[in-house]
């Protein structure tokens, strides 16, 4: 039975050009031909679905890279909060909380691979490093005032 005929049977039609097929294998090239309505659905290597890429490889590596982008922009951001008269608990809590949530978000679908966990700690420390430099300049800042 077409798919589409399914989604008909429940009162829903299926949209082609927003619907897209991906083969998940290890062995990359693989072909799929779907047609609904007559329409040839289009094939992609990538996808992003709820947040997270999705690629045929089944790897995490465009996913972990982008999530670290993300999280790096998002420190970026709250920069501000971490130069702050605040404790070092509290900023501790800030970037758990805004930082670390966006980097890890999906995670759990990840391998873990040892390129992955270096990449992770290349970003903790970057991180730490950041916030330590920034609480330098507004010591300095500080200071002059």
């Amino acid at each position: 039975m077409e798919p589409n005929e399914t989604a008909k049977k429940y009162g829903m039609k299926i949209n082609v050009r927003k619907t897209q097929t991906m083969i998940v294998s290890r062995k990359k090239g693989g072909i799929v031909n779907v047609e609904i309505d007559g329409l040839k659905v289009e094939q992609v290597a990538k996808f992003k679905y709820l947040g997270a890429w999705i690629t045929e490889d089944a790897k995490c590596d465009l996913e972990v890279r982008s999530r670290i982008a993300m999280a790096k922009e998002a420190f970026s951001k709250r920069r501000e909060l971490l130069t702050k008269g605040l404790s070092l608990a509290t900023k501790k809590k800030i970037i758990k909380t805004l930082i670390w949530s966006v980097a890890l978000y999906g995670a759990e679908t990840w391998t873990l691979k040892a390129d992955v966990k270096r990449r992770l700690e290349a970003l903790e420390m970057w991180i730490w490093r950041r916030r330590k430099r920034s609480r330098g300049r507004h010591t300095s800042q500080m200071r002059k005032y």
